[in-house]
């Protein structure tokens, strides 16, 4: 019988879930199409992007699929939106609508 085989762990990840479920390069496309300038990040943390318009920011965690959005409220002030498990075209949309509710988020 063979002995079961480890998963090395790269900073509390798995390797196996490591493969990026966002394409930085799609978010870059649409970023720019919808007038955000993207910032730069430390990837020693966890892979991800981000991007700024006016006083609107977005972070895309990009092997885990969580997009956080941060605004500022009409009526409630600065605000953080935070949506999991999100597809690649829920999280293009959130460039048009970061306010948008998904269910999906907290």
């Amino acid at each position: 019988m063979s002995q079961p085989q480890l998963r090395p762990r790269v900073c509390g990840y798995s390797l196996i879930t490591l493969v990026n479920l966002f394409n930085e390069a799609t978010l870059d496309n649409k970023a720019k199409s919808s007038g955000y300038k993207k910032l730069s990040t430390d990837f020693s943390k966890a892979p991800m992007a981000s991007y700024k318009k006016v006083s609107t920011c977005l972070n895309f965690w990009l092997t885990i699929g969580t997009v956080g959005s941060y605004l500022t409220h009409p009526s409630k002030g600065k605000t953080q939106l935070f949506r999991r498990s999100m597809s690649i075209e829920d999280a293009l949309k959130v460039f048009d609508n970061p306010r948008e509710h998904t269910g999906i988020g907290y």
